[in-house]
C-alpha cells in the first residue's frame, strides 16, 4: 500500500489511467502466448491464466463495480 501512496504522490492520478494501460497490455500478451502455445498444452495455460482471474475478479473488481455503479457499500 506505502508503493501506491508513493505513487499517486510522485504521478498523481494519472498513475492509475497508466496503470491499468499496462494490466492490459500484459494480460493481453500473455494471452496470446497462451493461444500460441502447443496444441495438447493451451488448455492447461487457460485454465491456469482462469483459475488466477475468476478468483480476482470475483474478490476485487466486481464488489468495486457494485460499489461504484449500482450504488451499494461493499461488505467488509
Amino acid at each position: 500500500m506505502q508503493f501506491r501512496i508513493k505513487m499517486e504522490q510522485v504521478f498523481g492520478t494519472a498513475w492509475h489511467k497508466w496503470h491499468g494501460w499496462i494490466d492490459y497490455l500484459w494480460n493481453g500478451l500473455l494471452f496470446g502466448g497462451i493461444l500460441l502455445a502447443n496444441k495438447h498444452t493451451v488448455w492447461i495455460y487457460v485454465f491456469l491464466f482462469l483459475g488466477f482471474w475468476i478468483p480476482v475478479f470475483s474478490m476485487i473488481y466486481l464488489p468495486i463495480f457494485v460499489k461504484n455503479k449500482l450504488g451499494r457499500g461493499v461488505p467488509k
